[in-house]
């Protein structure tokens, strides 16, 4: 297709470590998102995924400072995956 195989690599930021997924068009190609189109260059990265990865206490850590409280967090029995509920202070 002309958008290529998604690549995934690791990306250090300030907020720790993310996961990100991006695709390179072959060819320019045109996307179109809520009613608004856009053209893609070819040979320029599109970024379709960004996962930040955060155990439990530092997501709250992260989410205090915008004062945001947990409400819950679940975790996968592997540890790899969760979900919080974060509310406002």
């Amino acid at each position: 297709d002309d958008a290529g195989p998604i690549a995934f690599r690791w990306d250090e930021t300030p907020g720790g470590p993310v996961i990100v997924g991006e695709v390179t068009p072959r060819r320019p190609c045109v996307a179109e998102v809520d009613g608004v189109t856009v053209g893609l260059p070819p040979d320029e990265p599109i970024r379709v995924l960004e996962s930040f990865r955060h155990t439990p206490p530092a997501l709250s850590s992260l989410l205090a400072q915008e004062a945001l409280e947990v409400v819950a967090i679940a975790v996968s029995p592997s540890g790899e995956e969760g979900v919080a509920v974060a509310r406002r202070a």
